[in-house]
């Protein structure tokens, strides 16, 4: 393959990606570089080709197969570590999450954060990206937030829920699009099929994201008669008005700060966003990455999330931390 088949800031998007795994200490194997790089259309030929390129200019260091850049070669020892935490992790989620994904007022299920990033740590958190029935949405809110409580061995951490009235993802940038890139379907269905379409910018920002039937964890998801039970008790009026009622909870205890409809909840602050976009940025000016339509986005959604930012009131973070198992570092 030439270097003129290449497209234009090749070399620049594949940096870009190992400077954002770097912030996660991350160092990526080449076809996991998929889900990170931003803007431009790479196949494995094209990303392979790139990354040697890198290496032998001295502006990446390959070692075992993994890429940094040249003085973060420390952050390697730890990936192999983190893939054997990553296989016990997915035997405990297939044992432990059927039980709670097998309620109908779950309409879909994606695995995200961490461990869908294949970055296990000691005391990681099984994110999850939940779509709920939007007849039910905050009662159902409220039991799964329940029902994890009894389960032990693993901590399950809804981190963003919608209904399936309400798609629409909050603030569509590099970040967002990277969680869906490599957020794991394990309850699929048409509802995951519509989240994909109602989203689709995101492959936009990363134009190599594989699509959900290709990352999907299969689950026994067979319902048991309990489910059928309390599913029954949730459809009931009796849940329509404790529904109402977790709503208007939730509402006065959080000040409204779930955005931007009554049908979204993101508990993690803009901060997390808006310090990932700093600390990206910086990176690329260390490393003398210039890719001028990733730099530009980065601006543009730094000012973006400022007033949000600001908008996020001390006193409320600081209980949805302590509810929600949010770390000041997120």
């Amino acid at each position: 393959m030439t270097h003129s088949s290449l497209p234009a800031y090749a070399r620049e998007a594949v940096l870009a990606a190992v400077a954002y795994a770097d912030y996660f200490s991350f160092p990526p194997k080449t076809f996991e570089l998929k889900r990170y790089i931003f803007f431009i259309a790479l196949d494995d030929d094209q990303i392979e080709q790139v990354a040697d390129e890198l290496v032998a200019a001295g502006r990446l260091v390959r070692h075992a197969g993994y890429l940094c850049f040249p003085g973060r070669e420390e952050i390697i020892a730890g990936r192999e570590e983190r893939l054997a935490l990553l296989a016990e992790y997915k035997r405990l989620i297939k044992r432990k999450l059927p039980s709670l994904l097998r309620f109908g007022f779950i309409r879909g299920a994606m695995l995200s954060g961490s461990l869908a990033a294949d970055a296990a740590c000691k005391r990681c958190d099984v994110d999850l990206f939940l779509i709920l029935d939007h007849r039910r949405m905050w009662l159902g809110f409220l039991l799964v937030r329940l029902i994890r409580l009894l389960e032990r061995k693993v901590e399950i951490c809804p981190n963003y829920i919608v209904s399936d009235r309400s798609l629409e993802l909050v603030h569509p940038n590099v970040f967002t699009a990277v969680e869906m890139a490599k957020a794991v379907p394990l309850k699929p269905g048409p509802v995951l099929d519509d989240l994909d379409e109602v989203n689709c910018w995101y492959r936009d920002f990363i134009p190599n994201a594989l699509t959900p039937e290709q990352k999907t964890l299969p689950l026994d998801l067979r319902p048991r008669w309990w489910h059928r039970l309390l599913d029954g008790l949730v459809a009931s009026p009796f849940g329509g008005l404790l529904d109402k009622l977790e709503y208007r909870r939730l509402n006065r205890r959080t000040g409204g700060l779930y955005q931007p409809r009554d049908k979204v909840f993101k508990p993690h602050p803009p901060q997390y966003q808006h310090r990932l976009m700093e600390g990206l940025t910086a990176r690329m000016r260390q490393y003398h990455i210039r890719f001028p339509q990733l730099e530009n986005h980065l601006r543009e959604q730094l000012a973006i999330l400022e007033p949000a930012c600001r908008h996020w009131r001390e006193p409320v973070r600081r209980r949805l931390e302590l509810e929600y198992a949010v770390s000041a570092d997120q």
